[in-house]
């Protein structure tokens, strides 16, 4: 007999998020605000506030709490130096022209090259699906050297109007026009288009639904 298998326990907590931007009736922001100040409610019923914080740009950093984690145990927990919200960068080549492509993941370059000093970042990609490029990170050089290494390639997935009314026109005018098939052509073009937009579309709603799952 082998060794005995160790039992492994597991726990999961969840947290509703709730953001709330309060100002007066200047638009000024309010600070100091405290828990008790808030009341949240699910179907009419009061629910209980289990943390609360004040995020504001010009707030005092703190340490970064040590986790000491034995060996061989990992964990998905982001530790900041700085408050304030996390930033998510999405590259989308599954629903974006591949003549924008490059362009976007300059635009992104630029971005990143002037981000400020203890910002978390993260950046992921969106093809057919969802990669993480680089985790959550205070150092811009990392995130520039993994948004260079970004593909500028649709996915095959991907075509627009334009591209489908390209391609009947060009049918429109060829010798295919005049013969009994052109209308099932027409048909089987439209059918695969509205097949690619689907997909994309599940696609791109479960990248959203794994992002949501950060702030949770």
């Amino acid at each position: 007999m082998g060794p005995p298998a160790i039992p492994t326990f597991k726990s999961a907590t969840r947290m509703v998020l709730v953001d709330v931007v309060s100002t007066d009736r200047y638009g000024k922001p309010v600070h100091d605000l405290k828990a008790g100040d808030f009341t949240v409610l699910e179907n009419g019923k009061p629910q209980s506030i289990a943390a609360f914080d004040e995020l504001r740009p010009d707030g005092k950093p703190r340490p970064a709490a040590p986790l000491n984690l034995p060996g061989s145990v990992y964990t998905n927990f982001v530790s900041r130096s700085e408050p304030g919200a996390l930033t998510v960068l999405l590259f989308d080549s599954l629903n974006t022209d591949h003549q924008h492509l490059p362009n976007a993941r300059q635009k992104m370059l630029n971005f990143l090259k002037k981000l400020p000093a203890g910002q978390k970042v993260a950046l992921y990609a969106l093809s057919s699906q969802l990669k993480m490029v680089q985790s959550f990170t205070e150092n811009s050089d990392q995130l520039i050297a993994a948004a260079q290494q970004l593909s500028i390639h649709s996915h095959t997935t991907y075509s627009n109007t334009k591209e489908f009314s390209a391609a009947i026109g060009a049918l429109r005018e060829s010798k295919i026009s005049t013969t009994p098939v052109f209308g099932h052509i027409v048909e089987f073009l439209g059918e695969e288009y509205q097949d690619k937009l689907e997909l994309r579309t599940q696609l791109t709603l479960e990248a959203f639904a794994q992002l949501a799952t950060l702030s949770q």
